[in-house]
């Protein structure tokens, strides 16, 4: 129960965090998350060689909601004809899959 200014409301069970509390550590081979094999920070640094002195000199906060413009201009470059402003970047895989017409129920 949430309650605010005297209103009590009743959340529902978030059931996709239940799942993978129940089975995300103790299950053999996790097909189902959105996430790759967990590495280091300093193991994804080491796959591009000025990684690690870019990513000191990162400043944290918000961006553009779509993702940032380098961003969608360098995923738009993997791809013959997309435009960056036809790309959307998300959080994860869920939040996607919620911005296509029809998914939600």
């Amino acid at each position: 129960m949430v309650a605010s200014k005297g209103i009590r409301v009743k959340v529902a069970p978030f059931r996709i965090e239940q799942y993978y509390e129940r089975f995300e550590f103790t299950t053999r081979y996790m097909l189902s998350s959105s996430d790759c094999e967990s590495r280091t920070v300093g193991e994804l640094l080491s796959f591009e060689p000025d990684a690690r002195d870019r990513f000191s000199d990162l400043r944290c906060g918000y961006s553009q909601s779509a993702g940032s413009r380098e961003l969608r201009e360098a995923i738009a470059d993997l791809y013959e004809s997309i435009d960056p402003d036809e790309v959307v970047v998300t959080s994860c895989a869920e939040e996607g899959i919620f911005l296509l017409p029809g998914s939600v129920p």
